[in-house]
């Protein structure tokens, strides 16, 4: 986990203008996620994703939850057309952005996974 963490932030510091990108496209690796997204809450949009996350609209964002609040959270098989059980982990920029990590049928994301996400983010925001 740590090598890891200093790995993206360092890939952040070196590209400042692209960090929130540079950590949506790492957390996959980095957290053992199936997908990632950056979403910004105001437009509602997605503003990239990873290969293998939903092909969410704006509309469908709302399934998500709350995406201004740190947290992991659940969504029951079913959520989205064809999509089965996904865990959740949510950390939000200080922006209007927030990044939302997915594994497909489990496991839960731990706390210090949410508190890592969350730091990050913060950092990402900072470059």
């Amino acid at each position: 986990g740590l090598q890891a963490d200093v790995d993206v932030l360092e890939r952040m510091t070196d590209e400042p203008g692209d960090s929130d990108r540079i950590l949506t496209e790492a957390a996959p690796a980095v957290f053992h996620a199936s997908w990632a997204l950056l979403v910004d809450r105001l437009e509602p949009s997605v503003v990239c994703h990873t290969d293998l996350a939903p092909e969410l609209r704006p509309r469908d964002l709302s399934l998500l939850g709350d995406l201004a609040t740190a947290r992991a959270g659940e969504l029951p098989a079913g959520w989205f057309d064809g999509w089965g059980q996904t865990m959740l982990a949510v950390a939000p920029f200080r922006g209007h952005r927030s990044i939302v990590l997915g594994r497909n049928g489990g496991p839960e994301f731990r706390r210090s996974e949410v508190a890592r996400l969350r730091h990050l983010a913060a950092l990402a925001e900072a470059h």
